[in-house]
């Protein structure tokens, strides 16, 4: 059941990228939301479907949770800014939780990883409290720098999840994917809104958070060791969900 709202999930994005690149607003108010929705419920069907609960999927479920919380108050009509942080700081917090509980052992490789991510993120804040001071925003330091300790721990925490040999090599590679790309999109978010503008940089963010929501989902459903059910992912039923959405939307 997991695998059709994983391939349901991605359908309904592609669709809200060309919403959005149409500035189709009033659709991209359903199709948003709507991702992390179907997400949500893969997460849950697969974990519902194991003989245990398992306690990665449970707080990747609570990280979407706060991940849809977050999109619904950046996307009201009038933005939420601070609460949509917030929401997601939550969500990192969650998806670190769910990473950190298989930590593999320290090497000289697990921490090369995390210092190039702390210096990574280092540079990047500095020039982000640069321009934020230049637009005289300097409320948004103090938020701003919180957010990028939990979003970079975030990724370390699923950047070491490979090397962890006891876990299936396909889902925990895929996870540290879904968390890089979701990375990018919020530096890419923060480099468009605060330093300079990114031609169709917002089309950019939003086609780099749905595929790195979906890597993670799907790739802690793996790690998870959650299996597919005879109502799983139907190509088929996918192409035509797209299809008759393009035709709506055109």
């Amino acid at each position: 059941m997991w695998g059709t709202w994983i391939g349901m999930g991605l359908a309904i994005a592609i669709w809200d990228w060309i919403a959005l690149a149409l500035s189709r607003r009033r659709l991209g108010y359903f199709t948003k939301p709507a991702v992390i929705v179907a997400l949500l419920i893969a997460v849950l069907s697969g974990d519902a479907a194991l003989p245990q609960p398992s306690p990665m999927l449970s707080w990747v479920a609570v990280g979407l949770f706060f991940s849809l919380l977050g999109d619904i108050f950046l996307m009201l009509p009038h933005e939420r800014f601070k609460w949509g942080l917030i929401a997601f700081v939550v969500a990192h917090v969650a998806y670190l939780l769910a990473f950190s509980l298989h930590t593999p052992p320290f090497t000289l490789w697990t921490g090369a990883i995390a210092i190039a991510v702390g210096l990574t993120a280092g540079r990047f804040y500095q020039r982000l409290v640069a321009a934020l001071r230049e637009q005289e925003q300097t409320q948004l330091i103090k938020p701003v720098a919180i957010y990028t300790v939990a979003i970079s721990l975030m990724l370390v925490s699923a950047l070491l999840l490979p090397f962890r040999t006891d876990l299936p090599r396909g889902g925990t590679l895929t996870i540290a994917a879904g968390a890089a790309l979701f990375f990018l999109s919020d530096a890419l978010l923060a480099w468009d809104r605060f330093v300079h503008p990114v031609a169709q940089g917002r089309l950019m963010v939003r086609i780099l958070y749905h595929l790195g929501q979906a890597a993670i989902a799907l790739g802690a459903l793996i790690t998870a060791g959650a299996t597919l059910t005879q109502a799983s992912l139907s190509p088929y039923m996918c192409y035509n969900f797209v299809t008759i959405s393009l035709t709506i939307i055109l």
